[in-house]
């Protein structure tokens, strides 16, 4: 129980932190390679309107859900008991910005904005028992100034499936489901390429306008941040990342660490722009193991934070 807690606490005070970054990001030029583009000046009485939509200085947040489920040769998840499970149900939310709708709640189906567009991308991965809804301060930020963030609901690490399974009570069980983290590298990969068939489905090609498959950063919080790291600079994953779309521009570890085992963790001049954060009060990641991996990944990363 108090292991939860101190998941909770952690959470709200990264998703302060970093939305007040992303408050400050909402004025100045994006940070994952947005446009840059600035709002129009107002026109004179002497000089004739433009046509060009001016771009708000922050938008609404929609949000669409989409339902996919991942079958094939090796793709299983992690049951109670650590048993291996045939296929991977990911349903996955896309915030993104619009005009329509209020500005403090998020609209369901809303018309993505154009203005501004298309939009970089955020796939974001949660941690242990949580859901992308606990993050919706932050996640809401983020769009708010631009960018579209897509989140999967990992299958057995969200926290309805661990209460279900009884691992909010029994250690045991839920170390086995925690242990799917390893396989979530592969949802943000086949996450980002179910994103890219959705213009063959007409409902959709609005939202796939409004996203730039080819601008993307990864971001990801406590379990979820070890995803994000290990999918670039760890060497066990380097076929998964090389099946990217398209590579990352930046990754943002929010209290993370290396995982053990899974080869050597290195960067490289062309490896994505790093952030990582770390409390040094963290009861569940610790400080050293943090300080470790950025260790690590300094001497090739260029830029990193």
């Amino acid at each position: 129980a108090r292991a939860r807690q101190m998941r909770r606490r952690r959470i709200w005070t990264i998703v302060a932190a970093v939305a007040l970054v992303a408050a400050v990001a909402a004025s100045s030029v994006a940070a994952f390679g947005g446009s840059g583009k600035k709002p129009n000046a107002t026109p004179t009485t002497s000089v004739p309107k433009s046509t060009t939509p001016v771009i708000p200085t922050s938008y609404h947040v929609g949000v669409q859900t989409f339902f996919w489920n991942e079958t094939g040769t090796g793709v299983y998840h992690v049951g109670p008991t650590g048993q291996q499970l045939p296929g991977r149900v990911l349903t996955t939310q896309v915030r993104y910005p619009t005009i329509t709708g209020r500005a403090a709640s998020e609209t369901p189906n809303a018309l993505p904005a154009t203005a501004g567009g298309p939009f970089p991308v955020i796939v974001f991965a949660h941690g242990f028992e949580t859901v992308p809804i606990d993050y919706a301060s932050l996640l809401d930020a983020w769009v708010a100034a631009g960018f579209v963030v897509v989140t999967p609901i990992f299958p057995d690490e969200n926290s309805h499936a661990v209460q279900v399974a009884g691992g909010d009570s029994n250690t045991s069980i839920a170390a086995n489901l925690e242990a799917d983290q390893f396989n979530e590298p592969g949802d943000i990969v086949y996450v980002l390429k179910q994103l890219g068939t959705l213009s063959s489905q007409p409902a959709d090609q609005t939202l796939v306008k409004a996203m730039n498959l080819s601008d993307v950063g990864l971001a990801g919080q406590s379990d979820g941040a070890d995803v994000v790291a290990a999918l670039p600079f760890a060497s066990a994953e380097s076929q998964l990342y090389k099946s990217l779309p398209a590579p990352p521009k930046a990754v943002a570890v929010l209290s993370g660490a290396a995982w053990g085992a899974h080869g050597t963790y290195a960067s490289s001049s062309s490896s994505p722009a790093l952030l990582q954060i770390q409390s040094d009060a963290d009861g569940c990641v610790s400080p050293s193991l943090a300080v470790d991996m950025f260790a690590a990944l300094q001497p090739g990363a260029e830029p990193k934070w």
